[in-house]
């Protein structure tokens, strides 16, 4: 069929010139026009027909232009074969038919990125630059540009395309969808590059620029900020940022140093998270202890046996301004799902509910009112999955307990992986409290096949065979997720079994938190993730770590994570606002390299260890997981 339409549209290019008009009559002009409004309407494949039977009873370049504008329509519709067919059967003059052959390029360079080849497109756009009487189709090179570049990662051509399509964009719905994006681009330029695309730049692209400079400058002083912002506006009445870019900046210059002045901490005291409760107010006390400067009230309540929303209530007519917790993520769901979070909210876990609720709660913000901070097992095995892949692995094993913590884990991982371009070639479970895993290592490595090829052939060959069972050789590293007892056990059998020098990899979970050179010399080789508290606490807050090391050393044997997270939870409430605007935003926590995404979550991002004669020893110092 495609090459019937191929060879009918030759013909009618070689023959058809001898029918039909070469200039519009008022039934063209008029079946043109409802083309046009399909096209509108988001009916691409109706008008691309509309249009080719306009093209089949035309001549000439007026034929030529309705193929082209069939062309168009059919890649609007997603159909690039039909599209690509009705190119090459199209041959504009480039002199007589300048507009019709710019029209081509561009759709040509829209197939090409269409197909991720970006050196084509830019090939393409060399001979398609429109000329000043075409403003659309300027747009259109320019943004086709754009996203060559940023395709390339060449943010400095692509800003510099974006400010071009700004200056050349008429339609004001079109120009008001671009400010975004071109935003965004100009946001990840540092200095020196703004400073290069501001020689010569004028109007609107001058404005454009001169704030994004203003950002890069001013973001510690609130003040200043609100000042420079003022004299911006002044001098650009009518930029097209004034109403889109300029009121997210003065948001923020209120937020820099934003600080609540009562906070309520919700936590279960009463339940079976009581210890839990107790060792994270501890971290929070000690943030507050700590801080030198005007420090907020504090205020405990009691989430263990009352009513999540009733206590929500109270510490907000108790006067807090801002809420840390709750810890259960059955509570944090009932918030959510009732709509009770009125405050900005620092939930110490993650929600796991309907997006539309949380969606309701933070869509008329321009800050989030829900913030999630918790030590996610999900997360660090998805780091855990980064870090392997930019380790240079593409084929994995895992290893992971056979409950729902390790299905758990073993999804997080596999599915980052894979979307990386890894593969899982083995996934072994073991039951915790599992004493003896060769069984498990053996099927891990593929030893029990080759074991059970040995048995077959002696069967077969009815006579004694010499036989060494050899462990797969296509896999690049281990993933494991374990606690110490077994990750003691289990480090043995991978060296018994020939594969201490295949690299593994693991989570926090698999180091206690205490240096114990007999018990984790089994471990040797391994890899993992953890926070700075725990692997470099003299580089970390060490004068505080120091005194609860000193005054209540059971807090640190216990549950010395707990505390990290509460001490960072403190620290915290008082940077959230600035954190969630400005996406660079980072704070170097006890527990991680902290930033906020724009929807409230907050990123950890661990150090990264491997237990050498027993003890843990930083690798890539400076470095965290999932990063290389």
């Amino acid at each position: 069929m495609r090459i019937i339409l191929f060879l009918s549209l030759v013909l009618m290019l070689l023959n058809g010139c001898s029918t039909g008009p070469v200039k519009p009559d008022p039934e063209q002009v008029a079946a043109a026009e409802a083309a046009r409004d399909k096209m509108a309407a988001g009916d691409y494949t109706s008008a691309a027909q509309q249009f080719m039977q306009l093209a089949d009873d035309s001549r000439g370049e007026l034929a030529t232009g309705y193929r082209m504008d069939a062309a168009e329509a059919y890649f609007q519709a997603g159909d690039l074969e039909q599209t690509r067919i009705l190119l090459e059967a199209i041959e504009p003059n480039a002199e007589e038919q300048p507009v019709l052959h710019i029209r081509k390029q561009l759709l040509a360079a829209r197939l090409a990125l269409a197909g991720d080849n970006t050196d084509h497109a830019l090939e393409q756009l060399q001979t398609a630059y429109p000329p000043d009487s075409q403003p659309q189709l300027q747009a259109q090179y320019h943004l086709l540009r754009a996203r060559v570049y940023e395709q390339q990662q060449r943010i400095l051509e692509a800003a510099a395309a974006r400010l071009a399509a700004d200056i050349s964009l008429r339609n004001q719905a079109e120009r008001s969808a671009h400010i975004e994006p071109l935003w965004e681009t100009l946001r990840q330029l540092d200095r020196s590059q703004l400073n290069q695309l501001q020689q010569g730049a004028q109007g609107a692209a001058a404005g454009w620029l001169e704030l994004a400079l203003i950002e890069k400058a001013d973001l510690t002083d609130a003040a200043n900020l609100r000042r420079t912002l003022d004299d911006w506006q002044l001098q650009y009445p009518d930029h097209p940022a004034v109403d889109s870019i300029l009121p997210q900046l003065r948001d923020f210059a209120q937020n820099i140093n934003q600080a609540p002045q009562q906070i309520g901490v919700i936590l279960p005291f009463s339940s079976a998270y009581s210890e839990a409760a107790r060792i994270i107010r501890d971290g929070l006390m000690a943030g507050w202890y700590q801080d030198n400067n005007e420090r907020p009230a504090l205020r405990f309540y009691d989430a263990g046996q009352q009513n999540i929303v009733s206590v929500y209530n109270q510490a907000i007519t108790d006067g807090a301004d801002m809420i840390v917790g709750p810890l259960q993520k059955a509570a944090i769901k009932t918030l959510v799902g009732q709509g009770s979070i009125t405050v900005p909210t620092l939930a110490l876990n993650t929600y796991e509910g309907k997006p539309a609720a949380l969606e309701a709660i933070n869509q008329t913000q321009r800050l989030p009112l829900l913030y999630q901070f918790g030590l996610s097992p999900e997360a660090e095995a998805q780091q855990l999955a980064e870090r392997a892949w930019f380790d240079g692995h593409a084929y994995a094993l895992a290893m992971t307990p056979a409950n729902e913590w390790g299905k758990r884990m073993y999804q997080a991982f596999s599915e980052t992986f894979e979307k990386l371009g890894g593969r899982v070639l083995e996934h072994t479970t073991f039951q915790p409290g599992e004493q003896q895993f060769s069984a498990n290592v053996q099927a891990l490595l593929n030893i029990d096949n080759s074991e059970q090829r040995y048995k077959a052939l002696r069967d077969q060959l009815q006579r004694s065979l010499k036989s060494e069972p050899r462990r797969r050789q296509d896999a690049d590293f281990i993933m494991l997720a374990s606690y110490p007892a077994a990750g003691r056990q289990i480090g043995p059998q991978l060296q018994f079994h020939r594969a201490d020098k295949l690299p593994v990899y693991a989570t926090s979970h698999i180091y206690g938190g205490t240096a114990d050179r007999s018990a984790n010399a089994d471990m040797n080789g391994v890899m993992f993730a953890d926070m700075p508290w725990i692997l470099t606490p003299g580089q970390t807050a060490a004068s505080i770590y120091q005194t609860v090391k000193n005054h209540w050393p059971d807090r640190l044997a216990n549950s010395p994570r707990l505390y990290a997270l509460g001490l960072d939870a403190y620290h915290l409430t008082s940077r959230l606002g600035r954190m969630a605007l400005d996406a660079n935003s980072h704070y170097a926590g006890v527990t991680g390299r902290l930033s906020v995404t724009r929807d409230g979550n907050i990123q950890r991002q661990l150090r990264w260890a491997q237990f050498t004669d027993g003890v843990p020893r930083i690798l890539d110092d400076g470095k965290m997981a999932g990063r290389p």
